[in-house]
């Protein structure tokens, strides 16, 4: 009997993003200790805390982000309280959002469709993914366990609950080879003229902890433009 699937394919922005130092963690946990041995035992604990620990903080943490981002309702102190019933739908269907979440070890992967629906704006999907990118790599600093990812724009496919397609290796390719210091860089989510070429992209980088806001230039590789610095 054949099968059936319901796949959606079309244009995707995704976040690669990976907990550094977990290598090294993860080696320091590589044994067994054995019943009798409550050093090795408390070295073991010690590892695993520096590994295993650290990524399920920092997957309460993405959770925390979600669970505050993820409504559509319109808070009750909210001026948007104030209109008619039909533009109150209007402004839920403008704030909607649909972003998913992939986690595996230290390694997680947002994103979201560019489609429109009724139960999903792109804008506000895209914001929630750069903006979250940007809270954690401040967050994750602070807390001495840097992150680094890339985010991209690119067509794929979700079926069965994952994304595939070129949005998703460009994203990884941005983080593996692009971003290589605690950042999260994209090349194409924004594009305009002037200077010596294109601009292309949006750069969010943490660097002694601040948040530094730049583009990438077309020309110039990898070279960060900063047009912009967070306050500390």
């Amino acid at each position: 009997m054949s099968e059936s699937y319901t796949l959606q394919h079309g244009w995707w922005v995704a976040a690669f993003i990976d907990l550094l130092g977990q290598k090294d963690a993860f080696m320091r946990a590589d044994f067994v200790p054995n019943r009798d041995d409550p050093e090795a035992a408390e070295r073991l604990l010690a590892a695993l805390k520096e590994s295993v620990g650290v990524i399920r903080t920092l997957h309460a943490l993405l959770q925390s982000f979600q669970d505050g981002s993820s409504s559509s309702d319109i808070d009750p102190g909210s001026p948007l309280r104030d209109l008619a019933p039909e533009q109150l739908i209007i402004a839920q269907k403008l704030k909607a959002r649909q972003v998913r979440e992939l986690r595996w070890s230290d390694g997680v992967v947002r994103y979201a469709p560019l489609q429109p629906s009724d139960s999903h704006n792109p804008m506000m999907g895209l914001t929630d993914i750069l903006i979250t990118s940007a809270a954690l790599a401040m967050v994750q600093l602070a807390a001495g366990k840097p992150i680094r990812g890339g985010i991209d724009v690119g067509a794929g496919i979700e079926a069965d609950g994952q994304l595939y397609g070129a949005s998703l290796v460009k994203a990884y390719t941005l983080e593996s080879r692009i971003a290589q210091s605690p950042r999260a860089a994209s090349r194409t989510l924004l594009k305009s003229g002037g200077g010596t070429g294109e601009l292309r992209g949006l750069v969010l980088r943490v660097n002694d902890a601040r948040l530094e806001v730049g583009f990438v230039s077309a020309q110039g590789g990898d070279e960060l433009r900063h047009v912009a610095v967070a306050a500390e």
